[in-house]
């Protein structure tokens, strides 16, 4: 098993680890459904993203986002939103 990366922000008993393709809460089969993708737009999320996600709820200015509809670079934060991933561009 891998190493917690974190309490689960939504349950605050789970802990939040890598899944293989995410980073999910131990606390699913008790219904905990909180869990974060490894990719994000076209970019792979690093660790410390992940974890400072799951500690404070939003990263630091990330660079190397992908556009869906131009294909753009482009760079944002990102946040949790009622337990979902969101971009914040303030």
């Amino acid at each position: 098993a891998q190493a917690a990366v974190g309490v689960c922000p939504i349950c605050k008993t789970g802990e939040i680890s890598d899944r293989g393709k995410f980073y999910g809460c131990s606390n699913y089969r008790q219904g905990c459904h909180f869990s974060l993708p490894k990719q994000w737009s076209g970019k792979k999320l690093p660790i410390s993203a992940i974890k400072q996600l799951i500690k404070t709820g939003e990263t630091a200015q990330l660079k190397g986002f992908k556009s869906k509809k131009t294909g753009k670079a482009f760079s944002a934060k990102l946040k949790l939103v009622a337990g979902k991933l969101s971009f914040d561009f303030n």
